[in-house]
């Protein structure tokens, strides 16, 4: 047996030269490193809705949201305030076409909510949740929430188009169509009116959204 001290000193250096030293961390490697690409944050992921769960959930945001009562009697308020009077309408008329019009406005309201956050969900399979942004720039949270109107989560957590509100609001409208009133100067019924209803459910979500970014999921 020959030690050959040359052959040694040789192997070692290869092996320095390639190896990895032990003693470097790989975040020491992954800082000083400029081809290396910083490792994308992970989005929090959430438990998938049972159907079950998304019609409870629908259900108690039809009925049992305070927001949905408030919102409905203040935009009935607003409706009735702006409708063309007829002669000798009395301040009890009035009240009485006000709880009318928060009656259909509420019906609508629930409709939608039943359809669009339970049931198109449990059968598109999507989530009816409302995703809020992780950026802190203003202006990117309320383009995120006004674009949740048109895409959302599937129940794997993939972003798809959201079939569920446009399939809900579009159902919604078509049934108001039963119970509406048409009043002076405004049809509420027939095919233009279900459309007018269907294209200014897009308008309120976005808002409806902008506001759960900001303020929490109020409504």
């Amino acid at each position: 047996f020959e030690f050959d001290p040359r052959a040694t000193r040789a192997a070692g250096l290869d092996r320095a030269a390639t190896a990895r030293p032990l003693f470097v961390s790989d975040k020491f490697e992954w800082q000083n490193d400029p081809q290396a690409s910083p490792t994308p944050t992970p989005q929090p992921t959430r438990t998938p809705l049972t159907p079950e769960e998304k019609m409870k959930r629908a259900a108690r945001n039809a009925f049992l949201s305070p927001a949905g009562y408030a919102t409905t009697a203040f935009g009935a308020a607003i409706t009735e305030y702006t409708e063309d009077d007829l002669p000798h309408k009395t301040n009890e008329d009035r009240f009485a076409d006000f709880a009318s019009r928060w009656a259909i406005r509420f019906t609508s309201r629930a409709t939608n909510t039943l359809l669009g956050g339970g049931v198109y969900p449990v059968l598109f399979k999507q989530d009816p949740r409302y995703r809020p942004s992780g950026s802190k720039n203003l202006f990117k949270r309320a383009l995120h929430a006004a674009s949740r109107v048109f895409v959302t989560d599937d129940d794997d957590g993939n972003l798809e188009p959201n079939y569920s509100r446009w399939a809900g609001s579009l159902s919604s409208s078509a049934i108001a169509n039963l119970y509406e009133q048409s009043t002076p100067g405004r049809d509420r019924i027939g095919t233009d009116a279900t459309f007018r209803r269907f294209g200014s459910s897009f308008t309120s979500g976005m808002v409806n959204n902008i506001i759960r970014e900001f303020l929490g999921d109020l409504f």
